[in-house]
């Protein structure tokens, strides 16, 4: 399966990749709708982001606990995506991310995974 990964503010780059779904995979509020569908069992819980945005643990940290929470519900997540979804969520692009974990895993399960 070829998916993409990004962030909403990309989205004015998305006419040069066949992008079918703009998936969020985030628990905030998109006010402006900027997504078709929702996989919001790969978004971290608020209180793991909480944590994380305050320091009180570094990225291995914060990636264990995600996994943690992931887990259970990843075979449920990942088989609800489609060629050519797009995950998205509202970290910058450069900075540390769950949706950088879960596309490394994609891959590692044989998936395309392109960042946009």
């Amino acid at each position: 399966m070829k998916l993409f990964v990004s962030n909403y503010a990309s989205q004015h780059k998305f006419a040069r990749f066949d992008v079918q779904r703009r998936v969020r995979i985030s628990r905030g509020k998109d006010r402006l709708e900027r997504f078709d569908t929702s996989v919001i069992e790969l978004a971290p819980s608020r209180r793991l982001l909480e944590h994380y945005r305050r320091g009180d643990m570094d990225e291995n940290e914060y990636a264990l606990k995600y996994w943690e929470e992931v887990d259970p519900v990843w075979r449920l997540a990942v088989g609800r995506l489609r060629d050519g979804d797009c995950l998205l969520c509202f970290c910058p692009v450069g900075s540390p991310c769950h949706r950088l974990l879960v596309a490394a895993r994609l891959r590692k399960e044989g998936h395309q995974v392109i960042e946009i």
